[in-house]
């Protein structure tokens, strides 16, 4: 069923797709890239069945929205990885019990791998890609297959924690080391601005301001910057990676790794509103460490407020890339 055969303003139908569409991955201009992975959490677990309940929960979402208008229209779909990635997780699962450190490590590399592919098939045929974790490491192949066809991107980073870490808990792949690891491996990557930063240990503190490709806005300094000032650094062509966290505890009590402060939802809205209203483009975004309420039966996932917020800033993140395509 077409975008165009439906009520907009009705209920979605039982089936259908993200919310509620039932548009093919190879009709849509944006294809979501579910990306259920948490091997290696050091707080909370939960964030591997944050896809599902985003899905289920975007069913409630409204398709006309007073910020990005009615981004369904030009077509949004939601695509599954590659089986081997469910069985990698288990293994991965599986090798952190037994303490085999070893093994998470090339496991996640080939999460990493799997992810990297995919991407760059579907944005080679045409299609702009949001990818929906998953713990943030989900995103690091996102970013990598970005930055080969987009080279000279930079990053915008909405996060409480910094992500520069070159390991945590033995973990190189770990999701306190996503922007390491994209400053690392992406050659293609220009400049990384973060937003919301406010938790984070201090040899990242030092590698924020040794590595000239990185810009803070820390959240105890964002009541004195404008957004233009925050985004001034950024390129023409920007990956958005957002991690749920960065946003306040109140819209995701059961994220990961929480942390006082963070951004109201007004203030995403107005930072990625700005972004788009600057000219730049946004060549894809990810949606990482929502997290559904903990003891919630399969059927009932998309009813946490997790899911509930978490499928609003997909749809809203979804508008402002579309909307910042050329003509």
């Amino acid at each position: 069923m077409g975008v165009n055969s439906f009520d907009p303003d009705g209920p979605a139908d039982p089936g259908s797709g993200v919310f509620g569409l039932c548009t093919p991955a190879e009709e849509a201009a944006l294809v979501l890239l579910a990306a259920p992975w948490e091997a290696t959490v050091s707080y909370r677990g939960g964030t591997a069945r944050g896809p599902e309940a985003i899905l289920a929960a975007s069913h409630q979402v409204e398709l006309f929205d007073l910020e990005v208008g009615t981004p369904y229209e030009q077509g949004i779909a939601w695509v599954r990885p590659k089986p081997e990635l469910a069985s990698f997780h288990r293994e991965a699962l599986s090798a952190r019990k037994r303490g085999d450190t070893e093994a998470v490590n090339r496991l996640c590399h080939q999460m990493v791998e799997i992810i990297s592919e995919a991407v760059d098939e579907w944005m080679g045929q045409g299609r702009i890609v949001g990818l929906v974790g998953g713990d943030h490491s989900t995103a690091v192949g996102a970013m990598e297959a970005a930055a080969r066809r987009n080279p000279g991107i930079g990053i915008l980073q909405i996060d409480a924690h910094a992500d520069l870490r070159e390991a945590y808990q033995g973990y190189t792949n770990s999701h306190a080391s996503v922007m390491y690891n994209v400053l690392k491996r992406a050659e293609g990557v220009a400049r990384l601005v973060q937003v919301g930063v406010r938790d984070l240990g201090e040899q990242e503190y030092d590698r924020i301001h040794s590595d000239p490709r990185i810009v803070c806005s820390f959240d105890r300094d964002l009541h004195r910057l404008s957004w233009e000032e925050v985004l001034a650094p950024l390129p023409n062509s920007v990956w958005v990676s957002c991690d749920i966290d960065g946003l306040e505890p109140s819209l995701c009590p059961n994220t990961g790794t929480p942390v006082p402060g963070g951004l109201r939802w007004d203030q995403v809205s107005s930072l990625l509103n700005a972004l788009v209203a600057s000219g730049r483009r946004i060549v894809g975004f990810d949606l990482c460490e929502v997290s559904p309420a903990p003891g919630l039966e399969q059927e009932r996932l998309g009813e946490s407020w997790d899911a509930a917020v978490g499928a609003r800033l997909l749809y809203r993140l979804a508008g402002w890339t579309l909307r910042s395509q050329p003509n």
